[in-house]
């Protein structure tokens, strides 16, 4: 992404990145928003949000950059690191009020992987909520009427924000990825990091607010590539 902003710092493990194909119709996309009147926004993180513009992507040499790949694959063979696959998190045991081992299903086995220090949840906006009231964490009555013991009463869950997603499907005359499943396409993006493949995650996208004077955009429309 260039040079430090006080949007984006620069030189970390995760790459962020412009993306390196684009379908014909996504500019298209742009150019018709802009003469619709909506404002042009280089960067959708940065000072301005409102307008239409297209996505920045966490992509390394065109393939995608998952946290996996910028963090945990680097740290594999330290000594302290084992990485357990195939495994569900089923909850947190408690001693007291502290947090001492987690519970995973295996090959239909329960297991309890104890902790010597400290237990880290980092399941994500729905699955850390889940883990913790699974853990008798969370609402005392509701947890009680599933048959969980409660054994800290918080109101974990509350205020989740959904982010609901309407498709719409057009015609067209151009050509779009429901044709790019060939053997050349898939060579361009396994050796080169290009081609049809990327342009869905090079999608354009507007945020709009119904009320200009209103802080933050609530809806955003981005259509495929």
């Amino acid at each position: 992404m260039g040079a430090p902003t006080p949007w984006h710092s620069a030189g970390g493990p995760l790459t962020v990145s412009e993306g390196r194909s684009r379908h014909p119709l996504v500019d298209s996309y742009v150019t018709a928003a802009q003469e619709a009147g909506y404002l042009y926004t280089s960067d959708f993180n940065g000072p301005e949000q409102d307008g239409v513009g297209y996505h920045h992507l966490t992509q390394r040499n065109g393939l995608g950059c998952s946290t996996a790949d910028a963090y945990l694959r680097q740290a594999l063979p330290r000594p302290n690191l084992e990485v357990l696959t195939g495994v569900l998190c089923t909850r947190v045991l408690l001693d007291g009020d502290c947090a001492t081992c987690v519970e995973v299903e295996r090959d239909g086995e329960l297991l309890h992987l104890r902790a010597e220090r400290e237990v880290v949840l980092s399941a994500g906006a729905y699955n850390s909520p889940q883990l913790l009231m699974l853990s008798g964490i969370g609402p005392g009555s509701e947890l009680a009427s599933y048959g969980i013991t409660p054994r800290v009463d918080l109101p974990v869950g509350e205020n989740l924000q959904d982010h609901p997603y309407v498709g719409l499907c057009c015609l067209t005359e151009t050509e779009s990825l429901f044709t790019a499943e060939t053997p050349e396409n898939v060579r361009l993006l396994e050796t080169e990091g290009r081609g049809p493949h990327l342009e869905l995650s090079a999608r354009p996208a507007d945020f709009t607010a119904p009320v200009r004077d209103w802080t933050l955009p609530t809806s955003r429309c981005t259509p495929p590539g």
